[in-house]
Order: C-alpha cells, then sequence, then structure tokens
C-alpha cells in the first residue's frame, strides 16, 4: 500500500515523497523493513528523536510534523530515497492512517454504550449474554470489573 493512500484521508497532509509501506509503526524499536514510522512528539520525549532508529531498521516512510527544533523538512534528517510526509497532527494521523491500511475494522463493528447511575453492570451482562446466545462474539470493555 502507498503513504500517499493511508494519508488520504488526513486533512492538512502533505505527502512529500511518496513510498510503498507494509506496515505502521510509532515506535522504533517496532519497526520492520518497509513500515511506515511515525514520530509523535510527546509530553517527556520527541518522536523525532527516534527517526534515525527507525530507518537504521529499515522503515520506508516517516510521518511527522514540524516544530520545535524540527522546523524544516532537512533537520529531520530523512534521507531522499525515503518516503516523507508532514501532518498537522501525527497521533491523529496514526489513527487515520492505521484504520486505512487495515481495511477500517471499526466498520464493522456495532457498539453499545451504556450509561447512568445504577444497574450498569448488570445491563452490559445481560446484554453481552443476550448476543452471545445468538451466537454474536462480544467484547466488553470499561471499568465494570475494577
Amino acid at each position: 500500500m502507498r503513504l500517499s493512500t493511508v494519508l488520504k484521508d488526513m486533512p492538512g497532509s502533505e505527502v512529500i515523497r511518496d513510498a510503498e509501506i507494509t506496515g505502521i509503526a510509532y515506535d522504533s524499536r517496532t519497526v520492520s523493513r518497509g513500515h511506515a514510522f511515525f514520530a509523535i512528539p510527546g509530553l517527556k520525549d520527541d518522536g523525532r528523536r527516534y527517526i534515525p532508529h527507525a530507518l537504521s531498521r529499515g522503515a520506508s516512510a516517516v510521518v511527522t510534523n514540524l516544530g520545535g527544533a524540527f522546523r524544516e523538512t532537512g533537520a529531520l534528517g530523512v534521507p531522499e530515497e525515503t518516503g516523507l510526509a508532514v501532518v498537522k497532527d501525527p497521533r491523529r494521523a496514526l489513527s487515520s492512517a492505521a484504520s486505512c491500511y487495515y481495511g477500517y475494522p471499526s466498520r464493522a463493528l456495532t457498539v453499545i454504550g451504556i450509561t447512568g447511575t445504577k444497574g450498569k453492570t448488570t445491563t452490559c451482562h445481560l446484554i453481552r449474554s443476550v448476543l452471545e446466545a445468538c451466537g454474536q462474539k462480544t467484547g466488553l470493555i470499561g471499568t465494570v470489573h475494577n
């Protein structure tokens, strides 16, 4: 899949150099050959500092934003033969790109939310039991068991 394809739904993204990608990573330690590396600035550390490590592990593209010590694309240290995209919000771009890359899995899910003051846990388990009795796969996420 192309970098430009996974970023097509991301407003404000600029694909400077397109590349074929074989996966998506935001942790340079998990990058494999052909992955797009999303360098995300954080509160304690800046993912852009790990671009060289991601490239050494075989990243075929880098997606990040500009700012701070990285005001221009040249400061990122991404070689000319490597794909590069600049986005306004790398965290949001990662979410959008992963959804596209993996075939929009959330579109196949039905989500039921339960709110209120009393009876939420009971209601969750009743709905889950009914759906499972009908042969549906279910998942339960929340603070029910805490």
